[in-house]
């Protein structure tokens, strides 16, 4: 047999340190949902254990919308921007509070479920017409694999976060 290697190109954000969050004195990046009380008798509500079960979709959100506050001139001006220290950090304890605020606000948990990927990019469009960004997301299915992967490619080329949905995304009753 004949062995072909060929060169890799390596897609990454410009950004190294993605969302630094401080959790005491080391640093996140990016968040957890598992932060999120487990217990439902600790929880004011469902909320809480939805978001840490089930609540990847709106981390991302807000990973996204952080690292958009860093790096995007008008994200310093959003509710994002607000959250983070003189030094580009979030406290844990605000990155939670803002992930309770975009789920109420832009990215309801459904359960089970979690969240959709039609309502991430619904969420992604909101928030930017909300706060002056000028980016607009989209839901596509049927997408080859190639050309997602092309697409994923660009986007990191040009500076911009990915959301790469894996698992359910429907609800049960679908499927």
């Amino acid at each position: 047999g004949k062995i072909v290697v060929s060169s890799v190109k390596k897609h990454e954000l410009i950004r190294k340190m993605y969302v630094p969050i401080k959790v005491g004195a080391t640093r996140s990046y990016g968040g957890r949902q598992q932060w999120f009380s487990k217990e439902l008798q600790e929880t004011k509500d469902m909320k809480s254990y939805y978001t840490h079960a089930n609540g990847c979709g709106v981390i991302a959100l807000c990973d996204i919308f952080l690292y958009f506050a860093m790096t995007l001139p008008e994200g310093k001006k959003t509710r994002a921007g607000e959250m983070l220290d003189v030094y580009g950090n979030i406290h844990r304890e605000k990155y939670m509070a803002f992930v309770e605020e975009i789920r109420d606000q832009y990215a309801m948990i459904f359960g089970s479920s979690g969240t959709f990927a039609w309502q991430l990019s619904h969420a992604i469009n909101c928030y930017c017409r909300d706060n002056g960004i000028n980016k607009k997301a989209h839901f596509e299915v049927g997408v080859s694999r190639l050309n997602l992967l092309k697409a994923m490619e660009k986007m990191l080329d040009n500076n911009q976060p990915v959301i790469l949905m894996i698992g359910q995304s429907w609800p049960v009753v679908l499927s």
